[in-house]
């Protein structure tokens, strides 16, 4: 833009909340999940079971890479006060 223009940038606030309870150490069944999520290694190279929290952790960071621009708040909760 010119020096005194107006550029208009158009963003969006987004909140994620997330469990992190016990429940979500749960191994994942479903095969769409395990697909969405691909294989996962330890650091020995050795398959792991793959877990709800891999999997929210996964689509957590597939959507905040589609948000160029916008602001992103994730909340974590679980099921202790």
């Amino acid at each position: 833009p010119e020096v005194g223009e107006k550029e208009t940038i158009r963003t969006r606030d987004f909140g994620i909340a997330t469990d992190i309870s016990g429940s979500m150490s749960s191994t994942i069944q479903d095969p769409s999940q395990l697909t969405f999520t691909g294989s996962a290694t330890d650091k020995d190279g050795k398959p792991v079971e793959i877990k709800r929290i891999m999997v929210a952790e996964k689509a957590i960071q597939v959507f905040v890479d589609q948000r160029q621009g916008d602001r992103v708040a994730l909340f974590l909760f679980d099921d202790e006060t």
